[in-house]
This record gives structure tokens, C-alpha cells and sequence, in this order.
């Protein structure tokens, strides 16, 4: 009795972490570009190898889910199961370590995350890999293709009949052959139809239009979009204005706040310090999301460099970007290798084709603000936003 309740037992779990592995992949597979997005929150590996990941690994757990359910090759398709879940935890705990703040994406999502879960996280890992153990060790349940293939009517392993130990291994080596086909299938077709290079892949998480940077609510009655030079003195002096008014309006919902940041200004600098600013910014935008960008940003304008000189260096650029909230060790990489460079470069050649010639530049729901001497910035910028929202 005690082994009947037991292969009842073994069932539920083979089929439960099956339809995990199958809820994951699909999960994926639905939306690729959250996947690869998923990937490269990471920081981990290089571009190619995020490609090869967010596009492959959905169609691998998708197999060995679905493998897991038929039960076919359990054994085997467990161990890969196992040995999956173990890297996937190593993944996380570096992203914990780092001080990384992202979701995992294991069922979909990924990418910056205002809350993380890592420890939860690592302790459900932990319990599947434990039930994939569970698997290997006692492979033998009910309703599974491998009592077809490997047991006899009285489910003794066939590995103990003449031949059976060929048949056995022959099993898993199909096993692994389906989920290398699968998955090499899987990437192959997402390649086909979505190319091998992710258009997303240099433009920062939380963009609006490609190239606006926005803080506040969606659903706010009234956009402010705001292209400044992290280099312009007279873009400063705005924001020391400003940038009380408009934070306390974002935080209420009555505005949502763009900002277009662009480098016009690198003949001011020795080092081309606007575009490095910029893409600092959008660094510290994408790895701690807005509520990072708008302190990063802040801190730019609050250590605006004089005229003529080389501005802050790329180590100064990370100890900001770490004061703002976001892991030093991924600021330090993207701030250094200059990932959002080409970002800033098509941003800025963009506001330039659309008319804006010089900075800043405040337009209220598209309508530019004209400034005078005769009234201060934010109270001419109030008077226009209740004009808009009224």
C-alpha cells in the first residue's frame, strides 16, 4: 500500500513541476522582447549571449515541462530540471549581491523593480530543485510513458532484463535530444522572425517615445517635457526653480514630467561631458527606474561643471549614480562602457530635427513656455499649467 500511495505521490510531483516549467516558457515565449529584457537586467552576459538566452530558454523549459508531464526520460529531464534551477538561483543571488533591484523574470516579466523578492525567490528555486531531486532519485510514478518503455507488467526496471540498461540510457539520450531540438528550434524560429540583434537592447527601461525620461502618473492631466543640457548653465538655473514645484505636482498626479535630456553643449567640455552626463543619467534611469533618475538628476545639475574644463569623470559619474540608489558595480559598467551613448546621440539629433535648436526647452501638452525677465520660471510655469489643466 505504502508504495502505491507512493507512485500517486511521485506523480503529482512530476506533473506539478511539469506544468511549472510549461507556465514559465509560455509565460516567455508570449512576449520575447520581456524576456530578453528579463536577461540582460542582469548584467551578466554579453549581448549576443542575452539574445541567444531570451530567445532559447523559454522553448527549453517549455520541453522539459512538457517532458516532465508525459514522463518520459524522468530521470534525466529531472537532473536538467536540477541543474537549471541551481544556475538560476546563482543568477539572483548575484543580482542580490550586487544590489541590483529587478525582478527575477522567471514567469515572465524581468527588468527593474521598485520591490524585490530575492529571497523568496531563491527559497522556491530551492523547493523545485529539491522536488527535481526527488525525481531523479525515484524516477517510477503513475500515468508515465517510461512504464511503457522501461518496466515490464510487473514494474520491474527492464535495466535488470537482458538489454534493459541500453534501453535506459537510450530514453534519456532521446530525452536530452528533444529538449536540445526544442530549444535550438525555438531560437532558430524567434531569430527568423525577430532578428538577432533586440532594438531595445540600447534604450533605458521606462522610456517614453524612445527618448523621454517621465516621472509621475500616466493618467496625469497635463505633460511637462522639459529638453535641457546637463552642460547649460541657464538649464541649472531653471531647475533650482522648478524642480521643487514640479516633483511635489508628479507626486500628486496633476503633472507628468519628461525629460529629454540632450548633448549639445560637448565643445563646452574637454571630454564631451554632455553626452557622458547624459548617458549616466539614463544608466541610473534604467538600472533604479525614475524615482533614481530624478535624484541622478538633480546631483548633474547640482555639480554642473564650469565652462572649458573636463567635467566629472566616469568615476565621479558612478559615485552619483551609487548615491542615487543603483548598484555601483552595474553603473560602473555602463557608465564606463558608454551603453546608452548611441541612445543620446539619436536623442539629441532627434529634438534637433524637431525644431528644438537650443535649451531648455518647456513645452506644456506640446505647447512651448516662453520665459521673460519680468517673472520668475516657476511662476510663469504655473500659470501655464493651470491654464492647460483648467
Amino acid at each position: 500500500m505504502r508504495r502505491v500511495w507512493a507512485r500517486w505521490l511521485l506523480l503529482i510531483l512530476r506533473v506539478g513541476l511539469g506544468c511549472v516549467w510549461v507556465y514559465a516558457g509560455l509565460s516567455k515565449i508570449a512576449d520575447p522582447a520581456e524576456s530578453l529584457r528579463a536577461v540582460r537586467a542582469y548584467h551578466l552576459l554579453p549581448e549576443w549571449a542575452v539574445v541567444a538566452a531570451g530567445h532559447g530558454l523559454p522553448f527549453l523549459e517549455l520541453a522539459i515541462g512538457v517532458l516532465l508531464v508525459i514522463g518520459f526520460g524522468t530521470r534525466v529531464v529531472a537532473g536538467v530540471s536540477a541543474l537549471l534551477l541551481l544556475a538560476f538561483i546563482g543568477f539572483i543571488a548575484s543580482a542580490w549581491a550586487r544590489g541590483l533591484q529587478i525582478e527575477c523574470g522567471c514567469f515572465g516579466g524581468g527588468g527593474f523593480s521598485e520591490s524585490t523578492a530575492y529571497l523568496t525567490d531563491i527559497v522556491r528555486d530551492l523547493v523545485l530543485v529539491a522536488g527535481s531531486g526527488a525525481l531523479v532519485v525515484w524516477p517510477r510514478s503513475r500515468w508515465a510513458v517510461d512504464r511503457v518503455v522501461l518496466y515490464d507488467r510487473a514494474e520491474v526496471p527492464q535495466a535488470t532484463t537482458s538489454g534493459g540498461l541500453g534501453r535506459g540510457v537510450a530514453v534519456g539520450a532521446v530525452a536530452l535530444g528533444v529538449i536540445a531540438v526544442v530549444a535550438g528550434a525555438g531560437l532558430a524560429a524567434q531569430l527568423v522572425r525577430l532578428g538577432r540583434e533586440d532594438p531595445n537592447a540600447g534604450v533605458p527601461q521606462g522610456t517614453v517615445d524612445v527618448y523621454g525620461i517621465p516621472n509621475g502618473r500616466r493618467s496625469a492631466p497635463v505633460d511637462v517635457t522639459i529638453f535641457e543640457d546637463f552642460q547649460c548653465q541657464f538649464c541649472a538655473d531653471m531647475e533650482r526653480h522648478i524642480a521643487p514645484m514640479l516633483a511635489t505636482m508628479a507626486d500628486e498626479g496633476t503633472v507628468r514630467v519628461v525629460y529629454r535630456p540632450v548633448a549639445y553643449l560637448n565643445r563646452e567640455s574637454t571630454t564631451e561631458y554632455s553626452s557622458r552626463a547624459v548617458n549616466a543619467a539614463a544608466c541610473v534611469q534604467d538600472l533604479g527606474g525614475s524615482g533614481a533618475f530624478v535624484r541622478m538628476h538633480a546631483e548633474l545639475f547640482a555639480q554642473q561643471p564650469d565652462p572649458g574644463t573636463a567635467g566629472l569623470s566616469d568615476g565621479e559619474l558612478v559615485d552619483l549614480a551609487a548615491g542615487a540608489g543603483v548598484s555601483r558595480s552595474a553603473a560602473g559598467g555602463c557608465i564606463g562602457g558608454g551603453r546608452f551613448d548611441s541612445w543620446v546621440e539619436r536623442g539629441t539629433e532627434q529634438a534637433s530635427v524637431g525644431g528644438v535648436d537650443t535649451v531648455p526647452v518647456v513645452l506644456v501638452d506640446g505647447e512651448r513656455v516662453e520665459f521673460t525677465s519680468d517673472e520668475v520660471f516657476e511662476v510663469t510655469l504655473q500659470r501655464v499649467i493651470d491654464q492647460a489643466a483648467g
